[in-house]
């Protein structure tokens, strides 16, 4: 058999005994002398290569079965293994190493694992065209845009006569819910590299998380209190109610007072707790049968609905309950108290400060037959009561407290139990199909207090 080439960088020549040894070495200087005179740099290579094997201890009856083929072992280069997002590499041929140092080993390097190669040839991250679009919009909108207006300013005082509130112990009302919205005066969190959310947003919704509170017309009616200019300047109430709900529109305070989509329930008060609203004035052509009012556009909304039901022939609808005081509010829910205990009374009436009443923005209604007006209890069941049911919200009210609610407001059924919240919004309160306040703004349920 030919003796292997000692040049080629994959063969490794296997130890030998003495004896194999003295033979191979016969071999090899045959070979060597034959080619002295081209090669002399590499068999000297060899010679201090085999050499060096001598010394190693090896098993001898291994050894002698092989020596006479002076076996050579080949081994294969390894392969390195694709890695999740780059090519393939092809196998990797590397040329024969360089001779040993003088007087010295050469140090082993370490062998490249696949971790190692994965690590070393793993792509970086690339943005995709739709991320670099909607962050180059955002930026374009928050420059131009100026900010979110985040303090809104209260209705403008008007000389007009301020009516008398009711002291009616026959109180249903909330307390308000924080809307999920992000103060912009907080620092900006960072979100460890390991848990963020990789996904990018498409060009529109970008847009859509900015533009509403960075829009000059839609900032600008909320500075006015201008509600109704601020929902169209949103795209609509559907739009309007989403971007909130979303909380996608931080800039929309649902715990202020002024604005007629503040939430009032149990897990917020009022902020001030004595606010009181400005302008309030009595129901046009309308009993009250208490003499309080409702603040003006209110007030306005249910002379029209009145009206509207004695149009259709349900009959004449009185106020029997409007705006109350925080003060009065204390008396009130103080009686209950006395009655019912703390369970009970939270169960039917606000504590002061939570109430809708006093924004004046509820109305507790009765029906009314031959001049003669009936009570809360007649409500449910009267051609008034169920007329409302249907037509109120296109008027701008809805039912507060529906049966089957108590779970989310905390109160107990209540028929009579109006809540003005503008024409705009209770169209799409209607066509939602919603029956809670804290559903339609996608907030939490607010069955109890606090404390």
């Amino acid at each position: 058999m030919t003796a292997p080439d000692p040049h080629d960088p994959l063969v490794v020549h296997a130890p030998l005994t003495r004896r194999a040894l003295r033979e191979a070495r016969a071999r090899a200087d045959a070979e060597q002398r034959a080619r002295s005179t081209a090669r002399p740099v590499q068999d000297e290579a060899m010679d201090a290569a085999a050499a060096a094997s001598s010394t190693i201890d090896v098993d001898a009856s291994t050894v002698a079965d092989r020596a006479d083929t002076a076996t050579v072992q080949t081994l294969p280069i390894p392969v390195i293994e694709p890695d999740e997002d780059g090519p393939s590499h092809p196998p990797i041929f590397k040329p024969p190493p360089p001779p040993l140092p003088e007087g010295g080993l050469r140090p082993v390097p370490r062998p490249l694992t696949t971790e190692h190669a994965h690590a070393r040839h793993a792509r970086k991250p690339r943005v995709g065209v739709t991320a670099r679009i909607s962050l180059a919009a955002a930026s374009a909108l928050v420059l131009a845009g100026g900010g979110s207006a985040f303090a809104l300013s209260q209705l403008p005082e008007q000389n007009v006569s301020v009516t008398a509130e009711s002291t009616l112990v026959a109180d249903i009302t909330g307390s308000k819910v924080g809307p999920r919205m992000v103060d912009p005066t907080m620092e900006p969190t960072t979100t460890p590299t390991a848990a963020r959310d990789e996904t990018v947003p498409s060009f529109d919704q970008s847009l859509a998380s900015i533009a509403l509170c960075d829009t000059d017309d839609f900032t600008r009616a909320l500075k006015n209190g201008d509600d109704a200019a601020a929902i169209r300047a949103a795209g609509g109430a559907e739009q309007f109610r989403d971007a909130v709900a979303d909380g996608q529109a931080p800039c929309v305070p649902l715990t202020d007072p002024t604005h007629v989509w503040v939430v009032v329930d149990k897990t917020h008060a009022l902020d001030p707790k004595d606010y009181a609203p400005s302008p309030r004035q009595q129901p046009s052509g309308m009993e009250s049968l208490d003499g309080s009012g409702l603040r003006s556009d209110a007030a306005d909304a249910l002379t029209a609905l009145d009206k509207a039901a004695r149009k259709a022939g349900a009959g004449q609808i009185a106020l029997n309950s409007g705006y109350r005081s925080y003060k009065t509010q204390i008396g009130n829910y103080g009686t209950q108290k006395a009655d019912r205990g703390t369970k009970g009374a939270d169960a039917v009436s606000a504590r002061p400060g939570y109430s809708e009443h006093q924004t004046g923005l509820a109305a507790d209604v009765v029906p009314c037959t031959d001049g003669s007006c009936a009570t809360l209890d007649d409500v449910a069941g009267s051609p008034q009561g169920d007329w409302i049911v249907k037509n109120a919200w296109k008027y701008g009210w809805i039912v507060r407290y529906e049966k089957g609610e108590t779970d989310v407001t905390g109160y107990e059924p209540e028929p009579w139990h109006l809540r003005y919240i503008g024409r705009d919004l209770a169209g799409a309160y209607h066509d939602g199909g919603y029956r809670t306040l804290e559903q339609f703004f996608g907030l939490p349920a607010s069955p109890d207090y606090a404390d």
